[in-house]
């Protein structure tokens, strides 16, 4: 009865009710939330290879860098995707703590160099939003999501990905375009 008065006449896709199901019925296993979170990994995938980032940024690594960034767990919808500043090690603890995947701590220049560094050129990501001048051996170098690309992963899954989508690669190819100009008046 809990269940049929929390569906009433509305209709679900099936991820809905799977999410409203377990909840109900409270199964939320551990595998359960592995299989939700290498569902998750592989959607995140999917957003880096249709923004068409760089092939070596197509792995794991980078999908779980997406969804911390996100803060999208396992049983979070895209569309609730936030903006939380994040430093590399907080990043790897979220990566365990959520999506159970353990990093060792020698591999915090690995994600900052073959990851982030990449995400903040593709425009994806913004370093240190709250100080930009913040030296780079600070301990609170952080990064966060750029609001373009927020409300690319907000409409993950829904009717209005493509246009996300395409709005996304324009503003990326503007970004990229001021970035020229200013490199062209320095020289």
């Amino acid at each position: 009865m809990q269940l049929g008065s929390q569906i009433d006449e509305f209709v679900f896709d099936q991820e809905k009710l799977d999410t409203l199901v377990h909840k109900t019925l409270s199964i939320m296993s551990e595998a359960i939330n592995a299989i939700q979170a290498s569902k998750r990994i592989q959607e995140a995938l999917t957003i880096l290879k249709e923004i068409s980032a760089p092939k070596e940024q197509q792995n794991e690594r980078s999908a779980l860098c997406l969804l911390a960034l996100a803060d999208i767990r396992p049983e979070t919808f895209w569309n609730q995707a936030t903006t939380p500043k994040r430093r590399i090690t907080e990043m790897m603890d979220w990566f365990r703590d959520y999506y159970g995947k353990q990093y060792a701590p020698n591999t915090r220049e690995t994600v900052r160099r073959q990851t982030m560094h990449q995400f903040v050129q593709m425009g994806l990501v913004v370093e240190n939003p709250d100080q930009p001048n913040r030296p780079i051996n600070s301990p609170k170098w952080c990064y966060q999501l750029q609001q373009e690309a927020l409300l690319l992963i907000q409409s993950y899954n829904s009717d209005q990905w493509e246009e996300s989508r395409r709005n996304y690669a324009i503003s990326v190819k503007n970004l990229f375009l001021m970035k020229v100009k200013i490199l062209e008046k320095w020289e």
